[in-house]
């Protein structure tokens, strides 16, 4: 969480995080979303866009996973700050 948070693009490149299980929530203090994040709802709330491209990459990727007690969305999050993905 913490490359996602300081916008580490090649590193987590570096770690061929498109082949990784995402699918996952963690507490993250630094982000103020939560209690519990995933992964891809962490780097849309930061406007991460580079990390967001990559993530979605990843084919097993569930876009319908929720934060844990707002049940928040990366679908959500995208909608509300208008964040345009390429």
């Amino acid at each position: 969480m913490d490359c996602i948070y300081n916008n580490e693009v090649e590193k987590l490149r570096n770690m061929e995080i498109e082949t990784k299980n995402l699918n996952f929530k963690i507490a993250h203090a630094k982000t103020e979303l939560d209690d519990r994040i995933t992964p891809l709802a962490a780097a849309a709330f930061l406007n991460r866009v580079e990390i967001l491209e990559l993530f979605l990459e990843n084919d097993s990727i569930d876009l319908n996973l929720t934060t844990e007690d707002n049940g928040t969305t990366f679908i959500n999050i995208v909608l509300k700050f208008q964040l345009i993905l390429l």
